[in-house]
């Protein structure tokens, strides 16, 4: 129980030490300088993005599934590889088989949670008609 409080908690922090850098970035929204190229190029402002949240949401949540399927990818290697030097032991095989069971679920959790995701960002973009 402590192992799995510790294995949570860790993923958590480093979910916020991945996050924090990139609200960083967004909140900076200078356009890395477009604008002002755009305006020098068209003598017109640029258009404005009145409603950048449906496109935060996406780009946030598409990272986060992202590398979530990374880390069940992973987990699926080390099973599989602990499969291989089981050397015909068959607890080590069990646990290998779990493992792999599990990476498959986790990963499949992670399609449907795009597959909604996406229809909800979706549904934002074309509320705000940002979309």
């Amino acid at each position: 129980m402590r192992r799995r409080f510790s294995i949570i908690l860790l993923t958590l922090l480093l979910g916020v030490a991945l996050a924090t850098p990139l609200a960083a970035a967004l909140a900076q929204g200078d356009g890395y300088g477009l604008n002002e190229t755009y305006t020098a190029a068209t003598g017109e402002q640029p258009p404005s993005n009145p409603d950048p949240l449906p496109q935060t949401l996406g780009l946030i949540i598409n990272w986060t599934l992202g590398l979530l399927g990374f880390v069940f990818l992973m987990l699926m290697i080390v099973a599989g590889i602990e499969w291989m030097t089981a050397g015909g032991n068959e607890e080590k095989v069990t646990k290998a088989k779990t493992m792999i069971n599990a990476a498959i679920a986790g990963l499949i959790v992670i399609f449907i949670s795009y597959a909604l995701a996406d229809a909800i960002v979706a549904a934002l973009s074309v509320a705000s008609n940002t979309g």
